[in-house]
């Protein structure tokens, strides 16, 4: 089972994605849940979440990535949340502009390039 967000119709902010101390919800920290405990977690075999046409990735955004990205497999929200990845979840972020992103960020991906 894999679920997918496209951000196609507006670039997201960080707090859309991630959510806020007092709203407790963003768009990738819902998928997130979904997957640890949600209708996708009782699911059999390998999960996808796949987040398409992201305009940039900002250093704010990426710096949120950082521990979900790195052996951690953490992503703490901004209300003090830790969400811990499942091993059965991969994470897709389709992206065609990361000029902002550090190369500690992508020190922490597999890297797919190509072009039409």
């Amino acid at each position: 089972m894999n679920k997918e967000y496209s951000t196609k119709d507006k670039p997201l902010t960080c707090e859309q994605l991630f959510g806020t101390a007092e709203s407790k919800s963003g768009a990738f920290v819902d998928l997130l849940k979904d997957s640890i405990s949600g209708e996708m977690s009782k699911k059999e075999g390998l999960k996808l979440i796949v987040v398409s046409d992201m305009h940039d990735f900002s250093k704010e955004i990426a710096g949120k990535l950082n521990t979900l990205l790195d052996d951690n497999k953490v992503l703490v929200t901004p209300w003090g949340e830790r969400l811990h990845l499942p091993a059965d979840v991969r994470i897709v972020f389709d992206t065609f502009y990361q000029k902002q992103a550090n190369p500690a960020f992508f020190s922490r991906l597999g890297i797919i390039y190509y072009t039409n």
